[in-house]
């Protein structure tokens, strides 16, 4: 999208200025430009009310029959628009004194997702899982009236809010590609962008290349031609990739050759550093919508999406926890700060000047927002869209949600604390703490642990009201003596700015690293835990040299000693392939299973991910996965409830569907400190 006032009317050899009138309208900004038309913000000259104009060009509308078109696509988008998530179409007609066609839409404040991914980068996976699912309920409505978009890429698909102040998806130019489509001096690729064109829109000469490879690419578009824009769209919004980046080319000649001819590569594997703002399982969805036969991908659209936020809103192992996302989103708008038209079209061409990041506006300390990206433990993005959240009713109750869990993420920073977090350990923390004072205030082995207990107390408001700095303190206090794992959770603190810290760079280093030795000196003198923990900060690289090889190795030490959490990282790593000859699902799953039976929960939470994807298994079974999802949420493992509140929220598995139920364990996963379910439950609301 062009910014207000960012190109002249001169530059593109238009004959539109402000003040010029078409039909009734009154031109008063030029707010956009792309291969269709132009885009203003205009007034009714009668009622005075504003809105975005779209004018064909003139090189178009000389073409009787594109004219034509134009005015029929009008009407379908009018019958679209009454989805909440397509841009409504208002008006249409042919300017009689200039023979214009034109399109009236309403006029939106907000930006493009092309705009925002330029100026903040990676899309918060709360705020994605909520515009993804309205994307999905958005196109399958269109595909269900025989609709395809063909166009699908960020700079059509808008950002705005519902009047309630809620974040609000608009699909853009919907319909519009089929009158350049039925333009014989066009091609197929010109339809679409190339960097999100599926094969099928590539023409007949690369079908007949396919062929030769023994390749079938479909000679038709369909509704599997926008499950492929999706994929690509899903990768660019998630890893904030340019354009096209996924696909690896020099040049635009290249474009098609790849699209056509060669397997696209694994996501994870093309994201390099950032593909740690990819969800598990991402390869295998994204390689099922970008199978270049279009028979191969999802049957529906809305499938596709709702497995994309599924994705997203499965809790993450811990193991391999490195995303950081808070920053939340004040209300958008255009990069001139004026609203911006609905209608407007991508700028093929004439990219706009990247602008710096929009600071984060979150609740917290001001050091947790500055803290770099690539030091950041993960934050899981409850908060990401709070601040877009205003307003009374439902926006209220979802804003109170969100800010509650980034209150409840800044006391944990994501700890490991020698407690487990679960309702059991914090019935006997509040039973002991008379212990660790006792232990804290002594000299002997256990003084560090007691320490460490009495922090995790004031930091929760456990026994006694929350304390953020008394537990700061402790926790200095227990590393000093002794506690790696209070090294640890003081080292993230000074790290994010959390818990009543400062950022502190060069100290949070130094207690990483001392953790990281505290851990290693436990683990020799065969504590299995210390072994697990070390394991962890060696497979996420935090504070020390990442080791995926050592990690496994420490983890399998701990499995083979009886100390189930070494299973449960275990199982991830062959899940994953990371640190390990080969990725192993099956072998994943005896070690999710052998956790599971020995008692670890979170072995039972991942378990049942296996069998809801029936991965490393013979078939799914979505009985199976709410039963250990269930399994775990009563043990207290608040990721099991969080992923069974999903199967209630989508039927699966289950008698029948039940959003109460789903929003009854999204609350009980919030309370108990499951960030994600916080998320979900802001969803919900």
């Amino acid at each position: 999208m062009v910014a207000s006032g960012t190109m002249s009317a001169s530059t593109r050899g238009t004959t539109l200025q402000v003040g010029t009138i078409i039909d009734r309208y009154e031109l008063i900004e030029r707010i956009g430009f792309g291969a269709m038309g132009e885009v203003w913000r205009a007034r009714h000259q009668v009622i005075q009310a504003e809105c975005a104009i779209k004018v064909l060009h003139e090189n178009l509308a000389s073409n009787q029959r594109s004219a034509e078109l134009f005015v029929q696509e009008a009407c379908l988008g009018a019958q679209l628009a009454k989805h909440p998530s397509i841009v409504r179409v208002q008006d249409a007609a042919r300017d009689t004194g200039s023979g214009l066609p034109f399109l009236v839409m309403e006029l939106l404040t907000g930006q493009t997702l092309e705009e925002r991914r330029k100026q903040e980068g990676p899309l918060p996976w709360g705020l994605a899982q909520v515009l993804f699912a309205q994307l999905g309920d958005a196109v399958q409505t269109a595909h269900d009236a025989r609709v395809v978009h063909r166009d699908l890429k960020p700079a059509n698909l808008f950002l705005t809010q519902d009047q309630d102040g809620a974040p609000r998806l608009k699909v853009l130019d919907f319909g519009i590609a089929r009158v350049l489509e039925q333009d014989a001096a066009r091609t197929a690729t010109q339809v679409g962008t190339p960097a999100y064109a599926a094969p099928e829109q590539l023409g007949p000469t690369y079908r007949k290349l396919a062929e030769g490879q023994s390749v079938t690419l479909s000679k038709q578009v369909s509704g599997a031609t926008d499950v492929w824009a999706l994929g690509l769209v899903a990768y660019d919004l998630l890893t904030g990739a340019e354009p096209a980046a996924f696909w690896n080319v020099q040049t635009a000649a290249e474009l098609p050759v790849k699209i056509a001819l060669e397997p696209a590569p694994r996501p994870t594997e093309r994201a390099g550093s950032v593909a740690v703002h990819l969800p598990p399982g991402f390869d295998e969805w994204f390689g099922r919508c970008v199978a270049r036969d279009a028979i191969e991908r999802y049957s529906r659209f809305d499938e596709a999406a709702r497995l994309l936020v599924e994705l997203l809103g499965a809790d993450v192992p811990s193991t391999l926890a490195t995303r950081f996302e808070v920053a939340t989103h004040a209300p958008v708008r255009s990069a001139s700060g004026s609203p911006s038209a609905a209608a407007a079209t991508s700028q093929e061409g004439s990219p706009t000047a990247t602008e710096a990041p929009v600071s984060a506006t979150a609740p917290g300390p001001q050091e947790a927002r500055q803290a770099p990206v690539g030091k950041r433990k993960r934050w899981i993005a409850a908060a990401a869209v709070a601040a877009v959240v205003a307003g009374a009713g439902a926006a209220a109750a979802y804003r109170a949600v969100m800010l509650k869990a980034y209150e409840r993420l800044v006391a944990e920073a994501r700890a490991a604390l020698p407690l487990p977090r679960d309702d059991a350990d914090y019935a006997l923390l509040r039973r002991t703490l008379p212990a660790f004072r006792a232990a804290c205030d002594a000299s002997r082995a256990s003084s560090a642990d007691g320490c460490a207990g009495l922090a995790f107390a004031a930091l929760h408001g456990i026994g006694e009201k929350r304390d953020d700095s008394k537990g700061l303190r402790l926790l200095v206090e227990a590393c000093q003596k002794g506690s790696p794992s209070a090294c640890a959770h003081a080292g993230r603190a000074y790290q994010l700015g959390v818990s009543g810290a400062k950022v502190e760079a060069q100290r949070s280093e130094k207690l990483l690293r001392r953790a990281a030795d505290g851990y290693d000196r436990r683990c020799k003198e065969g504590q299995l835990r210390a072994c697990v923990g070390l394991g962890k900060m060696l497979g996420e690289g935090d504070g020390v040299k990442k080791d995926a090889e050592r990690a496994v190795g420490l983890f399998r030490q701990a499995c083979d000693g009886g100390d189930m959490r070494g299973c449960s990282n275990l199982g991830v790593m062959y899940e994953y392939g990371t640190g390990v000859e080969k990725k192993d699902s099956g072998r994943a799953v005896q070690l999710y299973k052998q956790a599971c039976d020995g008692g670890d929960m979170r072995g039972c939470s991942n378990l049942g991910a296996m069998y809801k994807d029936g991965t490393g298994l013979e078939k799914k079974d979505a009985e199976r996965a709410v039963q250990l999802y269930k399994r775990a949420c009563d043990g207290g493992n608040m990721r099991g409830c969080t992923n069974l509140g999903v199967m209630y929220r989508y039927g699966t598995g289950v008698e029948k569907k039940d959003e109460e139920r789903a929003v009854q364990l999204y609350k009980q996963a919030c309370d108990g400190g499951n960030m994600r379910g916080c998320t979900n439950l802001g969803v919900m609301y």
